[in-house]
């Protein structure tokens, strides 16, 4: 009886690896998408996080402090 209950748990797990729980052609991510003006012409950006905890929140993003590190200087002045 053991070597039966056994046998089926591990049946049962096998097969539950074995099926697809969602359709990968089906399946989507949804990520607001914001719009900004750059160099006369309007861009489509996504933001994920941000070091700014207050901008954080208003924006419903990650809050990552050590982004405010991340560039030593002003952009183009290397």
């Amino acid at each position: 009886m053991r070597l039966l209950c056994l046998t089926a748990v591990c049946l049962s797990l096998l097969t539950a690896c074995a099926l697809p729980f969602f359709d990968v052609g089906r399946s989507e991510t949804v990520l607001p998408v914001s719009r900004a003006w750059v160099d006369g012409r309007i861009v489509e950006y996504i933001v994920t996080d941000v070091s700014d905890l207050a901008m954080a929140r208003m924006t419903g993003t990650n809050y990552v402090p050590s982004l405010a590190f991340a560039l030593d200087s002003a952009p183009g002045s290397r």
